[in-house]
């Protein structure tokens, strides 16, 4: 009732003013009332960050010019355990590389917030330290397209996402890394709970339609209301899947280690989390 309804006028509050304080404090309260503990604690956090964006900051990127939040492209991930695989008790999908459900422990790391649009892939292959070698004339691509220069880059391969890391002075996120934001403390089956199906308020994928009806990816955190992860990153779930650092293999889960796991020494293929649109 009465909730629901603040809830949704301080959406277009926040759609209005990214930056009001108020309007986020305002909605993680309601959430509380409503007992969504993990949105509301969403919420808390996204106001302890905005105190801090009209300082200069090397990470703080363009995207406000899409109505983002301008805030620090990397998230900060403390060092923690949580339970990595899929628990059979909340998921009747689970695959056989899956398994077994085991605890781990990640040392702290930074994570950005958004997948890497096309026009700053761009702008790597334009300094020389990048190349693209993807489709050229897919009605999908995003690359060097008038319109979707905010969409994530797509049809690269991993050699050149890794590439492009690297000319970020970054790396590949390692798959527990990845999973570890998803899941967070409490196991969670999406990025935003486990209570709540996926569906195109939460995340970009097939539902209408490939891409919510669009047939394709979309603008990065356009779903960044309902379909972030506690920690403050974004299409973690859909709009285009994510390469991991990791080699691949079947069976990884029944001998990984529980501090840190890299992945297999060596495969044929490398891990995409996250599916796409």
């Amino acid at each position: 009732g009465q909730y629901e309804r603040a809830i949704a006028d301080y959406n277009e509050a926040i759609r209005l003013n990214p930056q009001s304080a108020t309007a986020y404090n305002s909605r993680a309260m309601a959430h509380v009332a409503l007992g969504r503990l993990e949105r509301a604690i969403q919420d808390f956090g996204e106001v302890i960050y905005l105190p801090i964006l009209t300082e200069p900051d090397p990470h703080v990127g363009p995207r406000t010019e899409v109505g983002i939040p301008s805030r620090p492209r990397a998230a900060p991930i403390p060092e923690a355990s949580f339970m990595m695989g899929c628990n059979t008790d909340i998921d009747s999908n689970c695959g056989a590389d899956e398994s077994p459900y085991h605890e781990v422990t990640v040392s702290a790391f930074y994570m950005d917030r958004y997948e890497v649009t096309a026009e700053e892939y761009k702008a790597c292959v334009d300094a020389g330290s990048c190349t693209y070698t993807g489709s050229t004339t897919s009605d999908n691509r995003t690359y060097d397209v008038v319109g979707k220069e905010k969409f994530p880059i797509n049809f690269v391969t991993w050699q050149q996402a890794s590439d492009y890391c690297a000319y970020q002075n970054k790396r590949l996120p390692k798959e527990a890394e990845w999973e570890k934001v998803v899941r967070t403390f409490d196991g969670r089956l999406y990025p935003w709970g486990s209570d709540t199906e996926p569906s195109c308020t939460y995340v970009v994928m097939d539902d209408g339609g490939s891409g919510c009806g669009t047939s394709n990816p979309t603008a990065i955190g356009s779903r960044h209301i309902d379909g972030g992860t506690i920690h403050g990153t974004y299409d973690m779930l859909g709009n285009v899947s994510e390469w991991m650092a990791d080699w691949y293999a079947s069976d990884y889960y029944t001998s990984s280690p529980a501090t840190d796991p890299t992945g297999p020494a060596s495969g044929s293929a490398r891990v995409t989390r996250g599916g796409a649109y």
